[in-house]
């Protein structure tokens, strides 16, 4: 038997991604705290000690329990995609040669990225987060803003960033792969032919810097700034160089690495 290949590799990935985004959904309605907090604060809160020995046990495994299940009719479902989970992850363990026997180093090992979601999944069986390096951001992340106040002068604001994007850094929440940057037009004004300079760090995080960036357009208009290799977790400085009129306004978000599909 043979290791998958790359492109079974992120259909099944994907797809499972995209499965656990919709679960996620009822596991986060199922066990919401509420004002009220858990049974279990409830039931401690009342310091009766007939209601305590009643109820604590079975309040603590209610509060467990809505963690990890989800509404009676996608019971069924849950048991079939564990199941699922787990031969995917056999998979990589029978047959993955020594650098290739987990998502990690088989990401590492063939250079894929996985969705956050994956990453979750992951959590969820293993109880640890896979490494920042192959995991993409799913969220529309705002790295920096720009607002040109004259033709080289300009309001620079530092927005979010992907933490630490190393190796074996762990994908928390907080760091993911580094992601290739696009300007979005937000100002009300069309943008004729601005040209920048942008630094930031790499995944690695050395300084990164693109120079002579030209960014045009009407409100809503995306740029694409360089390239799919250029993989950015910060931006830390962007430098007018010509062009800018006073008030034109754009920011520099992620682009996913791909949609994840069903």
């Amino acid at each position: 038997m043979a290791l998958m290949n790359t492109t079974v590799f992120k259909g099944i990935a994907d797809r499972m991604a995209k499965q656990y985004s919709y679960i996620k959904v009822c596991f986060d309605a199922v066990s919401a705290t509420g004002n009220g907090t858990k049974y279990y604060d409830r039931v401690t809160g009342t310091e009766d000690p007939d209601v305590e020995l009643a109820m604590l046990q079975a309040s603590y495994n209610a509060d467990n329990e809505f963690i990890t299940n989800t509404p009676q009719k996608i019971t069924r479902g849950l048991s079939s995609f564990t199941s699922l989970v787990s031969s995917f992850e056999s998979h990589l363990q029978r047959e993955g040669t020594l650098t290739t026997r987990t998502w990690d180093a088989y990401c590492a090992d063939q250079d894929v990225r996985v969705s956050d979601y994956t990453n979750q999944v992951y959590y969820a069986r293993n109880n640890a987060y896979m490494n920042a390096r192959n995991v993409f951001c799913e969220v529309d992340t705002t790295l920096a803003s720009v607002e040109m106040t004259g033709e080289t002068a300009l309001t620079f604001t530092d927005g979010d960033n992907f933490g630490d994007g190393g190796a074996t850094t762990k994908a928390n929440g907080s760091n993911f792969a580094g992601a290739q940057l696009e300007a979005v037009i937000t100002g009300s004004q069309t943008i004729a032919a601005l040209v920048v300079d942008i630094a930031g760090l790499d995944e690695s995080g050395a300084v990164k810097t693109v120079t002579s960036v030209t960014i045009a357009g009407a409100h809503g208009a995306k740029v694409a700034i360089g390239t799919t290799t250029d993989k950015w977790v910060d931006i830390t400085s962007v430098t007018g160089i010509s062009g800018g009129v006073s008030a034109d306004e754009f920011e520099l978000h992620n682009i996913k690495e791909r949609t994840i599909e069903f």
